[in-house]
């Protein structure tokens, strides 16, 4: 048996520890979907507008850390790059409430030090599900990896709008900073599945960004965006149709996200990663559609349910090609790439959507979105992706 395959399977106790960590740091995350807009209205009186920049704010803090994120992997190490994420995580939850009581401005920094914490914690978690398994199982592990991303999503807005409703902000992001300690605690269970032939290097900034990891993030930048947008709001769009079943539109998408994924290893092991891709975009557009003409819940939950079909299996899909397309020493910086392209298109979108909502209202917002789909399903079937030895098959041909 090879060494490393060794290590791998000697290692294999420790994949609940990560699913655990995972689900559980998406739900601090999860739990600001419906209590944030309503920071932002109550605390500062702001309307679609500073939503989107409170949104956007932590996709900044993301973004700043994600050219770094894959050197900081390798120098430190994977589960190093948890533990520091966690802690940033537990300081930014307890510091919104008191950053907003000052003004817009200290809390897009807290939510800029969140982005952070997220944007280390992620790359840490999602490299080491990539490495721990052995290739064999890479892609049902990461799967289940994935699935869990869902988890905190459907649970932490429960959990949130329960909490803020009987207790209010303070007790709802005390909770928040609770469960980034349990991530925390969890940390320590990991192993650091580094590489010993990864090579940390800083370089010239434009080495930090790996080329095969910015062709499949852009792929992958509309539908996080109308990920984002959905979160951000639905719960407003729901009090403004008068529906008032916010938590429960989110809490129906994390759910079925969630049965979608445990259900898709077939998916995820099929060949034609680009009739995956497609299909996915096809159902995030009619998913915009339905929430584009809802007059009532009845048209939020078929929406929150069709963008849970397209992005049950877009970013596992596209992190399993970047696998395929690159090699082993490169793996870290080629994730974090695609969620620095991510944050980019979230953090620069998501203002201009919340512009748009304000001009032309929540349908004129997700009518953008369903143009945004149709572009982007014309780059996936372009030779840009399809040359990537994760489509095409072919043996790796990436630059290191």
């Amino acid at each position: 048996m090879e060494p490393e395959t060794a290590r791998r399977n000697e290692s294999a106790y420790a994949i609940p520890f990560l699913l655990i960590a995972t689900a559980t740091y998406f739900g601090v995350s999860g739990l600001s979907f419906p209590v944030l807009p309503r920071l932002v209205d109550q605390k500062l009186n702001g309307g679609n507008t500073e939503i989107g920049l409170s949104f956007a704010a932590f996709g900044f803090g993301l973004m700043a850390l994600r050219p770094f994120v894959g050197y900081l992997t390798d120098r430190f190490g994977r589960r190093n790059a948890v533990v520091g994420g966690a802690l940033l995580t537990v300081i930014s939850q307890f510091l919104y409430v008191p950053a907003a009581d000052i003004g817009l401005w200290t809390l897009l920094g807290a939510r800029f030090l969140a982005g952070m914490g997220g944007s280390v914690m992620y790359v840490g978690l999602a490299t080491i599900a990539t490495e721990l398994p052995t290739p064999e199982r890479r892609a049902a592990v990461f799967g289940i990896f994935a699935s869990m991303t869902f988890v905190g999503f459907a649970i932490g807005p429960l959990v949130g709008d329960i909490v803020f409703e009987s207790a209010g902000f303070t007790a709802a992001y005390s909770t928040a900073g609770a469960f980034g300690l349990v991530v925390l605690a969890l940390a320590w269970f990991l192993p650091d599945t580094t590489p010993p032939d990864a090579s940390p290097n800083l370089g010239k900034f434009r080495e930090l960004l790996h080329p095969v990891g910015a062709r499949l993030g852009i792929a992958n930048m509309t539908g996080l965006l109308a990920f984002i947008a959905f979160n951000a709001f639905v719960t407003p769009w729901s009090d403004e149709l008068g529906s008032g079943q916010a938590r429960w539109v989110l809490f129906t998408f994390g759910m079925c996200a969630l049965l979608l994924r445990l259900g898709s290893t077939k998916i995820l092991e099929h060949p034609n990663r680009t009739g995956v891709l497609v299909f996915t975009y096809i159902a995030i557009s009619l998913s915009a559609l339905a929430l584009a003409t809802a007059q009532g819940a009845v048209l939020l939950f078929a929406g929150a349910v069709l963008l849970a079909l397209g992005l049950a299996f877009l970013t596992p899909v596209l992190i399993l090609a970047a696998a395929d397309s690159s090699p082993e020493a490169a793996r870290a910086r080629v994730v974090s790439t695609i969620t620095f392209f991510n944050d980019f298109g979230s953090s620069a979108g998501v203002p201009i959507l919340g512009l748009v909502a304000d001009a032309a209202g929540f349908r004129g917002m997700y009518l953008v979105l369903i143009v945004l789909a149709g572009l982007t399903v014309v780059y996936i079937r372009s030779s840009v992706l399809q040359n990537l030895g994760g489509f095409s098959g072919e043996p790796v041909t990436a630059p290191s």
